[in-house]
Parts: structure tokens; C-alpha cells; sequence
């Protein structure tokens, strides 16, 4: 029942105009419930006998003169018949118009919100959340309930709306005949009732499934160069089979349970007929109804039964979206990142000190990745991080950029405790470049400008010198203006580092974050780089994370992790003296590269 309430607030700003739908929707069943009654009468009064009583659809028809006999009174009663229907079809457009331009309005509202809140999440939340769960719950979700509300919920008000308005034509008409005629309507309505109950359990889980299945495409596909690398596409084949066959059998479930409620409603409403028709007849027979009411109560009968076993059907499909909305409400609850609560902006130089910090990832506190680090970098600085796979490199580098916050110590930036910086703020004063960097389907123009887009086209082909790339962007047919792919994907390793760091750059942070972002180029161009950006940037704090020692010797400092610990720390000269993790590795790759 929460969900279905707040199926509703995802209307506001727009409630009148569905209002006003739901109206059109009542006015439509109006013209549909009194077309029975124009039957009655053009048997009984213009083909029979029967006067005109004082009901309100008998007086409207006596208007028009439809008491008259013969073809001038058929011709009159068809009139009437065919404007009711004119007017329900009018009524019926109004509705679907109304209803449609309220709800595209308030699904837009509701996307638009949730795409922003997935935007502010924070880091914690998309590191376990899976891509393609998210992604089903800002589509097929979202236009599932986009459907409920411009299609179902006006089918659901219009068809209560004419069941109650039918039942009290027909007892209006012949309290005994309606009595016998509406008995089993309550079975009906308690059989739509535990459908509902059932149904709505069912779609939960196939929408689990559903996502399950979309997360293994979304995975399959992004990694489709590794699958391909590794010849994985039998393993990826038989994982999407199974995922696909657990909801395919979720979705064989669903329809059982229809085809079910189907048979059921339309045992019920077989039943209905045959006692109407049965008990009809007799009174009929009897003289107590005219055989107009007969063929009226009939028409009812019809009336009744479509809307009846529609509801069940409607209610099965709103219990579908009442699931989407609760999978989009635990999205809403999801405590978003504030990235600005202070609206502080102190001034960023770059002295770093880290002092005595400890850190471990949500769930695994009895693990730390970071244990008692302490070192300081001074502005201007560059210090060099190095380390074995698994030993906190990363993890240092996420604590600056507040991606994730530190246990316990102190990170101080120019004085000021990292914790007391607004996340948005620090994170505009840091360039980082990762490893695996992400490039939009754009081109390379517009990927090198994404963090300042107004910057002069000049600039950017600068940083771009700078980064060693430039040269390279000359042998394309259309230069900048080339188009990199999804993902980069038309570009090769290094040149994707290459460019992130001229994207990187050309935001102009005076802390710049290097996390083994030189790894796929080669090293003359490594040394170039780093020459280049030694120049650029004398007054910024940069700190570069690698396995190379020809990366990291030239470093004003170099510290070593060892399992979250730094271990040795000190310039190249001072490090290849001792021997520790730092001096094997330089032997190592001093012999490789002879």
C-alpha cells in the first residue's frame, strides 16, 4: 500500500491535469453504463407498448421525441446509441491525452531525480553496486510505472467507477434481477484480490532475475575485449544461458499464474451470465420484467464482466509497478554524498602530511589496508609511491581524494584537516589520472576539454604536446576532431593514458595524482613526460604511483609500501644503499634492461 501511495507522488507539480484524466475516464464509463438502458427502451417503448417512466436517462430520451413508433423512432434510438458511443470515444481521447501528458511529465521528473541521485552516491555504493541492476532500475522500472500511471491507474479508477455505476443502474432498474445478477460478483473480486496478493510476490522476483540477467550482459559486454583476449565467449555464453533460463522460469511462473486467473474469471463469469440469463427468463416469463429489461440486464452482465476480469489483470500489472517503485524507493534511501555542506574553500597549495593513518575498507575493519602511514610531501614536491599488487598504493590515493575516509590519524592539507574539507572542494583542487582511464564515445577535442570545456582549442592541443600525444594525433584522418570510440576503444593503452593526462592537466589542480597512469608507455616516452610535466608544473604537488624505478627515481621522495605499511622511505640515491624491497627491484630491473 506505501508503494502504491507514493506511485502517486511521482505526480506532483502535475496531480490537477491527472485529475483531470481520471475524470474523462468516469465520463467515458458514464456514456458506456447507459447504453443498456437506450436498449431497454428502444424495445419496450419503440417496438412495444411500454410508456416512458420518470427515470433521468427516459426523460433525456423523450427530449429528442424517441417515444415515437416505427422507423422515425429506430432512427432517433440509433442516434442516441451512436452519440453515447461518439461521446465515450471523446471522453475516452481526453482521457488517454491528459493522462499521457501528466505522466510523461512526472516519469521525466522522477528519471531526471534518480540519475541525479545515482550522480551523488557515494564512492562505497557504486564500488559494490552492479552496473546493470542499476541501469534496469532507471529503464525498465521507471517505464513500468510510467505505464501503471497512464495506462492502469485510469483503467482501475474507470472500471470500479463502472462496476458500482452499473450495479446501481440494474438495481435501479429490478432490485432482484441485480441481486441475482451481481452474486458472484464478490467471489470475483475476492479471486482478483489474492491474484494481486500472488502476482505482485511473482514480479518481484522476476524483476531480481531480470536484473541479475541484465548485470551478466552489461559485464559481458564492457569486458567483451578480454573475453575475446582470453577466448572466454563459451563460459560468457553458458553464464548468459543460465542467467536468461532463471528468468525465463521465473517468467513461465507469471504466466501460469495469468493463465490461471484467466480460466478462473472466465469460469466466473460464464456462471454469471447463465444465472442471469436462467433467472431472466423465468421473470420474464412470468410478467415481472419486460423483455426489454431482459436484453438491458444482459447488455449489463456484458458490461460488468469485461471490467471485472480486466481489474484482476490491471491489478496484476499495478502490483508490478508497485515493485519497481519499491526497487526505486531503496535506491531514493541510499544516502547520498554531500559534496559542498560546509560551502568552505580553503586555499589548496599542496603540503601534504599523513600522520599515523590507518585505514580499512567497509566490512573489513579487522583487515587494514593502511596501517600507522605517516610521510609529508611539501609543495612543489613530487613524491613517488612503490609497492607490490595488494599493498595500499591505491588506497592512499583514494583517502586524499575523500573517495573514501580515513579510520583514524590525521591528513592534513596546507594545515587544515582533510576531514573539514568539503569532498567537492578537495576534489576539484586534485587532477587524478588512473591506470585504466575512461573515455567517452566523443572526440579527442572534447575528451581532452571535459573537465574545462571552455578552454581555447590552442590549450588544449598544448597539453596534449605536453603529454607526448600530440604527434600521434597528427596521423589521423580527422586530428581532434577523430571520434575515440565507447570506452576509447579505436585507441591504443598508452595512448588512453596519454590522453587522460592531458585531460588531467588541463584543469589546472596544484595537486596532480598520477596512480600508475604511465604503465602502457614506453620509456623514452615516459621519460619525455615526465620531463615535460616537470616543467609545466614547479609549483605543484605531484605524487606518482608505478613499478618503475625509471619513474619514480627522479622523485624528491620516494616511500615504499609493504601490506599497508611504508617500509622504506627516502630519495633513490638514499634507497639503492639499503637493502630492501626498493634496491631488489631496481637490481631486477636494472638486468632486465641491459
Amino acid at each position: 500500500m506505501k508503494n502504491l501511495v507514493r506511485l502517486f507522488s511521482y505526480l506532483k507539480g502535475h496531480r490537477p491535469l491527472y485529475l483531470l484524466a481520471l475524470m474523462f475516464a468516469l465520463f467515458a464509463q458514464i456514456a458506456a453504463a447507459l447504453q443498456p438502458g437506450l436498449i431497454k427502451i428502444t424495445v419496450d417503448s419503440v417496438l412495444g407498448n411500454e410508456p416512458l417512466t420518470h427515470t433521468a436517462l427516459e426523460r433525456l430520451v423523450a427530449l429528442f421525441g424517441a417515444a415515437a413508433k416505427g422507423t422515425n423512432g429506430l432512427l432517433i434510438m440509433a442516434a442516441l446509441i451512436l452519440a453515447f458511443a461518439i461521446c465515450r470515444s471523446i471522453f475516452t481521447f481526453l482521457q488517454m491525452n491528459t493522462a499521457n501528458a501528466a505522466t510523461e511529465r512526472g516519469i521525466q521528473n522522477v528519471r531526471n531525480r534518480l540519475y541525479n541521485h545515482i550522480q551523488l552516491l557515494p564512492y562505497t555504493y557504486h564500488a559494490n553496486a552492479k552496473t546493470g541492476n542499476l541501469i534496469q532500475r532507471c529503464t525498465s522500472d521507471v517505464d513500468t510505472i510510467r505505464i501503471a500511471l497512464y495506462s492502469q491507474i485510469p483503467e482501475t479508477v474507470g472500471s470500479v467507477f463502472l462496476i458500482i455505476y452499473t450495479v446501481f443502474l440494474m438495481i435501479q432498474s429490478n432490485i432482484k434481477l441485480a441481486l441475482v445478477s451481481c452474486a458472484v460478483l464478490p467471489i470475483t473480486a475476492i479471486f482478483s484480490g489474492i491474484f494481486f496478493y500472488v502476482i505482485e510476490k511473482q514480479f518481484k522476483t522476476a524483476a531480481d532475475r531480470e536484473a541479475a540477467m541484465t548485470a551478466v550482459l552489461q559485464e559481458s559486454l564492457t569486458g567483451i575485449r578480454v573475453i575475446k583476449a582470453f577466448t572466454r565467449q563459451q563460459y560468457e555464453m553458458e553464464k548468459f544461458k543460465t542467467a536468461s533460463e532463471a528468468y525465463m522460469k521465473r517468467n513461465l511462473i507469471v504466466i501460469r499464474c495469468f493463465a490461471f486467473f484467466w480460466s478462473g474469471s472466465d469460469f466466473l463469469s460464464y456462471i454469471q451470465i447463465f444465472i442471469v440469463i436462467l433467472y431472466g427468463s423465468f421473470l420474464a416469463y412470468r410478467g415481472e420484467i419486460s423483455v426489454g429489461m431482459l436484453i438491458a440486464f444482459i447488455s449489463y452482465i456484458g458490461i460488468l464482466i469485461q471490467p471485472v476480469r480486466q481489474l484482476g489483470r490491471i491489478l496484476g500489472n499495478i502490483g508490478k509497478a508497485c515493485v519497481s517503485v519499491g526497487r526505486i524507493e531503496e535506491l531514493f534511501r541510499e544516502e547520498p554524498e554531500e559534496l559542498f555542506p560546509t560551502q568552505k574553500k580553503p586555499e589548496i597549495k599542496g603540503n601534504i602530511i599523513f600522520d599515523s593513518v590507518s585505514f580499512a575498507y567497509p566490512g573489513t575493519e579487522n583487515t587494514p589496508v593502511l596501517d600507522n602511514v605517516s610521510f609529508s610531501i611539501k609543495q612543489g614536491q613530487t613524491a613517488a609511491i612503490l609497492g607490490p599488487t595488494g599493498s595500499g598504493k591505491s588506497s592512499l590515493v583514494h583517502l586524499l581524494d575523500r573517495l573514501y575516509d580515513y579510520t583514524s590519524g590525521s591528513i592534513t592539507i596546507d594545515g587544515v584537516e582533510l576531514h573539514s574539507i568539503d569532498k567537492g572542494w578537495i576534489r576539484s583542487q586534485i587532477g587524478l589520472i588512473l591506470q585504466e582511464p575512461f573515455l567517452y564515445a566523443k572526440t579527442i577535442m572534447e575528451n581532452i576539454k571535459l573537465a574545462a570545456p571552455d578552454t581555447d582549442d590552442f590549450v588544449a592541443q598544448r597539453y596534449a604536446r605536453i603529454a607526448a600525444l600530440d604527434g600521434e594525433i597528427h596521423y589521423f584522418a580527422d586530428g581532434y576532431s577523430t571520434v575515440v570510440g565507447e570506452r576509447g576503444v579505436s585507441l591504443s593503452g598508452g595512448q588512453k593514458q596519454r590522453l587522460a593526462i592531458a585531460r588531467t592537466l588541463i584543469k589546472d589542480a596544484p595537486i596532480l595524482i598520477f596512480d600508475d597512469s604511465l604503465s602502457a608507455v614506453d620509456m623514452e616516452t615516459d621519460a619525455a613526460i615526465r620531463a615535460a610535466l616537470k616543467n609545466e608544473n614547479k609549483h605543484k604537488t605531484v605524487i606518482i604511483i608505478s613499478h618503475r624505478i625509471a619513474t619514480v627515481k627522479d622523485a624528491d621522495i620516494i616511500i615504499v609500501l609493504e601490506k599497508g605499511k611504508i617500509t622504506e622511505q627516502g630519495t633513490h640515491r638514499e634507497l639503492i644503499q639499503h637493502d630492501g624491497l626498493y634496491k631488489r627491484i631496481y637490481d631486477i630491473q636494472s638486468n632486465r634492461d641491459r
